[in-house]
């Protein structure tokens, strides 16, 4: 008898778009009689209930299984190759009528993909696809954490709650049992590293951008569409670099593309001098703009790259000692377009920027909208977060030779991951999978000892459910279901991918080597020391979350009572080191492993002069050349200061007005500081006896409603603002009505600062 052995499983993971949905472009077979229809509003990741319309067919019950997205707008049983839809699999688990068309239905777990109003719900079989399904069904499922020996999987944790009645001669014993909350938990200890994935799900975002290719230059393919959001695995394209011919690369499965969001680019022309290693471009705004040291700057025309080293001026720029490099002539010339990435990742102590807002992606699939020019792209993995229309995508032209940079960050919201386990029995059949939604890590840990690898682990990984390939229990006769997939009725059972090990990406990679690795310990910002003789070190990452249970009808019945949410707690740090100190007669007090120098650190506490700041650890791993991992624990250092918290950006808000019985709506934005005070200052008149100021209050409420109202009712034909014939024509009423919207002249509506005058 065929058995199953722990060697045979198999651990697979992927980022979620929203916590509990598995992203999986996943196709099912129609069922022709079933149920089909449309849906009411568009739908976003992390939603379970839909609200639909125009039912045909059938109706939904309990236990069915949909498809939401179809492949075909019309036809509901063809397979067709030019899938322009996201499309997934979910069971419902609540059905609510309101009439025989119109209705909401609620899913087993959440939708990972957005969807737009009016996507097709159509109902399918659980039965296996065909070829043709199969083909057009890309699991996301294809990471492996690295090389482990063992995992605890999150199976279900029950609360069974013995009840004792009285007078029922049980002899002391339960009469019944009571279910309460579940719970799934798991971990993942002591996995060799071959590359830093793991590490963002313990602390938060990751930032990657592509710094070594020449394709920049044809960046006119672009993101079509608003809703590209996290989770998303399918993308529209637009633009003139749609044409394949326009671009080095061919867009074919397994390429790499490069997402730059359009919200984090400034584009420009350089208007400097001839053959000029600054970039000048005298209608730039780069102070407003946010560039920041490091930020990458993109030569379209010359095809180089390079980073920011200085922010001169609004204008001016100049980079860092490499220049432009990858282009033609590596430099800037009259009228050389550029695109310049801002708002990177702040995470060094100079404040300088070591990442872009950008994202890098394995392609699946392509599929042409017409001859010779891309529609659709459809991705191996999810993205890892929203992107803003037109965006750009840069195809890189050879993967082995690129170097990519990967930076993680905090955040205050933790990612989620979906786990899948696959289990063979001896026989090599009988694929027994898990699902393992929702993932949070809840603790990991970062070590190595001498001799040995960098090892990380998921000490403990809290999760929301679960789903499997078990139809049906043998010895149950009774379905938990009454729908078409009654025969079905295990909880939890579902329609998903079965991921082979030609799903895989399994890492190539050697892994990162403790005779590779450097600790620097101490001091305030970078003043930190070498220390050679470190024997381990463990680094510990507690983020406290908490599984929240709701009093909810979540589910419309008694089979899911796992957590409702999960919500992250205090993060908390710690560090741990064995070092071998040199005596103090081989070394002076401040040399590089000194015994003496580390005695300083353990003395000062991490007051350095200015308060108690913390010391610094950071941790290299080099693996070879463009390759090395940097892990910086910083101390209470000051954060850089962040200016777009204190601008306006152009912000709008509406106000509803009400006159007598008439009720309208007016759009009005916030004007900034100094305009405000502009105003006031134009404003301003004295007396000619005491010189006291005086406002003109009538001039300052003109001049604020024509500068603060940009949408109103009476903007039609032609009017687009507030003119003083405008101002001059309108009663009383309307105008006390206008007044209200004016903000008082001499008030600071901010938050109460508080400025101290330091002595020098």
């Amino acid at each position: 008898m065929a058995i199953y052995r722990p060697d045979q499983a198999q651990l697979s993971f992927a980022s979620e778009g929203a916590q509990g949905a598995d992203s999986e472009l996943k196709v099912a077979v129609y069922k022709s009689s079933g149920a089909v229809a449309l849906t009411l509003t568009g739908l976003t990741p992390g939603t379970s209930e839909i609200a639909y319309t125009d039912l045909a067919t059938s109706t939904w019950t309990v236990g069915d299984f949909v498809q939401i997205g179809s492949q075909v707008a019309v036809n509901t049983t063809a397979v067709s190759a030019s899938v322009v839809h996201p499309y997934e699999v979910r069971r419902i688990e609540h059905v609510a009528v309101t009439n025989s068309l119109t209705g909401t239905i609620r899913l087993d777990r959440p939708v990972a993909f957005t969807h737009a109003a009016d996507t097709r719900i159509i109902e399918v079989e659980e039965t296996a696809n065909s070829s043709a399904q199969e083909a057009l069904s890309i699991p996301s499922m294809r990471f492996i954490p690295g090389a482990y020996t063992a995992v605890t999987v999150p199976d279900l944790t029950p609360t069974l709650e013995p009840r004792y009645f009285l007078g029922n001669g049980n002899r002391r014993n339960f009469t019944e049992v009571y279910r309460g909350t579940q719970a799934y938990s798991g971990s993942l200890s002591g996995v060799t590293a071959l590359n830093g994935f793991m590490l963002r799900f313990g602390i938060g975002a990751v930032r990657s951008c592509l710094i070594t290719d020449n394709d920049y230059g044809l960046a006119t393919f672009l993101l079509n569409g608003t809703n590209m959001k996290a989770g998303d695995m399918k993308l529209a394209v637009n633009g003139d670099g749609a044409t394949v011919a326009n671009h080095d690369t061919t867009l074919a499965a397994g390429a790499i593309i490069q997402i730059i969001d359009a919200s984090t680019v400034e584009v420009g022309t350089h208007t400097g001098s001839t053959s000029a290693t600054a970039l000048t471009d005298s209608a730039g705004d780069f102070v407003n703009a946010g560039v920041q040291v490091g930020d990458i700057i993109y030569n379209t025309t010359d095809e180089s790259v390079g980073r920011v080293a200085t922010v001169t001026s609004s204008t001016v720029l100049t980079l860092d000692a490499n220049g432009l490099r990858g282009g033609t002539d590596n430099d800037f010339d009259g009228s050389d377009a550029y695109l310049l990435v801002t708002q990177g990742t702040n995470s060094t102590n100079s404040g300088a920027n070591t990442g872009t807002v950008t994202g890098t992606y394995k392609i699946a699939r392509q599929v042409e909208a017409s001859s010779g020019v891309i529609g659709t792209i459809f991705l191996e993995t999810p993205l890892k977060e929203d992107y803003a229309d037109d965006s750009y995508i840069i195809t890189t032209a050879d993967i082995s030779s690129n170097v990519f940079q990967h930076v993680i960050t905090e955040t205050n919201l933790l990612p989620t991951m979906t786990w899948h386990l696959r289990m063979l029995d001896t026989d090599g059949g009988n694929a027994f999978q898990r699902r393992s939604l929702g993932g949070m890590v809840d603790s990991m840990t970062i070590n190595a000892d001498e001799g040995g690898m960098l090892m990380v682990g998921w000490d403990t990984v809290n999760f929301m459910g679960t789903i499997h390939n078990l139809e049906n229990q043998l010895t149950v006769s009774t379905n938990l279901y009454s729908g078409d997939s009654a025969s079905a009725g295990m909880p939890g059972f579902s329609v998903m991918h079965d991921v082979t090990d030609s799903d895989i990406d399994f890492p190539v990679t050697e892994p990162y080597y403790f005779s590779e690795g450097s600790v620097y310990i101490g001091g305030a910002g970078d003043s930190r020391k070498e220390f050679a003789r470190v024997r381990d070190f463990s680094i510990g990452v507690s983020n406290a979350t908490e599984q929240r249970y709701y009093i909810s009808s979540r589910h419309g019945n008694g089979r899911r009572r796992g957590p409702n949410e999960m919500r992250e707690g205090r993060r908390e740090y710690t560090f741990s080191a064995t070092i071998s100190l040199n005596d103090s007669s081989s070394t002076t007090g401040n040399d590089i492993g000194g015994a003496l120098e580390l005695y300083k650190q353990l003395l000062l506490e991490g007051n350095y002069g200015s308060g108690s700041q913390g010391f610094n650890v950071r941790l290299e791993f080099t693996r070879g050349a463009n390759d090395t991992m940097v892990i910086d624990l910083p101390g209470e250092a000051a954060q850089p200061f962040d200016i777009s918290k204190y601008q306006t950006k152009g912000a709008t808000s509406e106000m509803e007005v009400s006159i007598n019985e008439d009720k309208f709506t007016i759009t009005t934005r916030q004007l900034p500081w100094f305009e405000k005070s502009d105003i006031t200052t134009k404003c301003m008149t004295f007396d000619t006896k005491t010189g006291e100021p005086e406002l003109n209050s009538g001039l300052y409420l003109r001049e604020v409603l024509k500068k603060i109202i940009v949408d109103a009712p009476w903007f039609v034909n032609g009017v687009t603002s507030v003119t003083d014939e405008f101002l001059n024509s309108i009663d009383g009423s309307l105008g006390a009505a206008l007044e209200q919207l004016v903000p008082n002249a001499f008030t600071n509506e901010m938050t109460e600062v508080e400025v101290i005058k330091k002595e020098s």
